[in-house]
């Protein structure tokens, strides 16, 4: 039996009960969705090596789909049949332009759509054993959505922050560790989706989690609502250019071992960088700036 999972995104009931019968009898395991959103719901989930969709449906079309895929790097590579009643050309050539594979017109011939779909899925096989890694700026994709894509697909591997110096390793929905410089775990992933700046790589490799931190939503979880709550609670210290330098007399800080505190330095970067939890510290460097114990360049006329 085939291992190869296909994605069936159409609204009409009778397309999913042929495609179902054809691929079902040639081992295929068969998903389905009914519109786009629900399609890129099932593909976040559950990835498909080969994606069957029509260009016109409810909710959100094909083309609407095969935009929101393409701008996913965890998904990009997904090769797309399109479906459609629609024969113009214009139509197939923006379908081909968007990034479809292939364009089949219904009513379609059974045997010449299973051909294409073996010609996806070879496609799709040669990708998988090419796909061992790729990079990109953070920005255009965020943390939280590579961690969450390489979650919600199964996968394993480990994302490096280049710019920032951490790792991250993902294994399967659990995360296995996550380390910046001198924090680990729960601590250093709070502090790099806070900071969450710079390139990253993604290396696809089995990754052994003989005690990881914890299950991956669970820790984005909990993790975002600690960020949203510093945000909420201390804004003047996530002022993008706020600077500080130290008053008389100097505070002592712990800093974490591997770094070095520089005056002036950035708020939001003398945060990461003090030892221990993020809501306290945050706490200490208001009362600090109130004290005049820690001042702002801002204080002295300066901009």
């Amino acid at each position: 039996m085939s291992q190869h999972r296909i994605l069936i995104v159409d609204d009409d009931p009778a397309i999913h009960e042929v495609l179902e019968g054809y691929l079902g009898l040639s081992g295929y395991e068969v998903l389905h969705a009914e519109n786009g959103k629900e399609g890129l719901e099932k593909m976040l989930e559950v990835p498909p090596d080969l994606l069957i969709v029509d260009v016109q449906m409810p909710v959100m079309d094909g083309f609407g789909l095969l935009e929101h895929i393409k701008a996913n790097p965890l998904l990009a590579g997904t090769p797309t049949i399109m479906l459609s009643s629609l024969e113009r050309p214009n139509i197939k050539v923006k379908a081909l332009q968007i990034g479809a594979d292939d364009y089949v017109v219904k009513p379609f011939e059974p045997a010449e759509l299973m051909a294409r779909v073996g010609v996806g899925l070879r496609r799709s096989d040669e990708r998988k054993g090419m796909e061992q890694l790729f990079s990109g700026v953070l920005g255009p994709v965020s943390l939280i959505e590579l961690i969450q894509t390489m979650a919600h697909g199964d996968k394993s591997g480990r994302i490096e922050l280049l710019d920032m110096g951490a790792e991250i390793l993902i294994a399967g929905k659990g995360l296995a560790s996550c380390r910046w410089l001198g924090f680990e775990g729960v601590d250093a992933l709070k502090r790099v989706l806070l900071a969450e700046e710079g390139r990253f790589r993604v290396h696809f490799e089995e990754v052994e989690a003989e005690d990881p931190v914890g299950m991956v939503e669970d820790l984005l979880l909990s993790s975002l609502v600690s960020i949203d709550e510093l945000r909420e609670g201390f804004p003047e210290l996530m002022v993008e250019n706020l600077r500080l330098r130290p008053g008389n007399p100097k505070p002592q800080l712990e800093i974490s071992k591997g770094m070095e505190l520089e005056y002036p330095v950035h708020s939001r970067d003398l945060l990461l960088m003090m030892k221990g939890d993020l809501g306290e510290n945050a706490a200490l460097i208001r009362e600090l700036m109130n004290a005049q114990l820690l001042k702002t360049l801002r204080d002295e006329g300066m901009n």
